[in-house]
């Protein structure tokens, strides 16, 4: 692996190797969290907008609700449409992987933060 010049004052080819690694892989979660966001986006609200009668929903933000007959019931939306159901699952499904990604991430970083560590501890002695 060819180093940048960033990396030059690190003797431990193996320390720059899990830096680059580590960055890699978060650069990794962040693409995949914008994705699972888009995906929310391009989705999720599009029915949302599509198939909820949000004037009712949000009743004390709709300036034309003076006396207004709700047009359906939201509720029935979300129970009765798979539509928003595979939407839901689907989110929840990509959100628990986002979760997973970055607790794996978490524990990556307490690992370089000792690899780090014990590098500079051996530098100083």
């Amino acid at each position: 692996m060819e180093t940048g010049a960033h990396f030059k004052w690190i003797n431990d080819q193996n320390l720059i190797e899990a830096i680059y690694l580590y960055y890699a892989d978060t650069d990794k979660i962040s693409k995949i969290a914008e994705y699972n966001n888009q995906f929310a986006r391009d989705k999720l609200e599009k029915f949302i907008y599509d198939e909820w009668e949000l004037g009712t929903y949000f009743s004390d933000l709709n300036p034309f609700d003076d006396n207004r007959i709700p047009r359906i019931d939201n509720t029935d939306v979300i129970k009765e449409n798979i539509i928003f159901e595979n939407l839901l699952l689907s989110r929840k499904s990509k959100t628990f992987s986002e979760i997973s990604r970055s607790e794996h991430a978490i524990k990556d970083a307490t690992k370089l933060i000792i690899q780090i560590e014990v590098y500079l501890s051996a530098q100083n002695k």
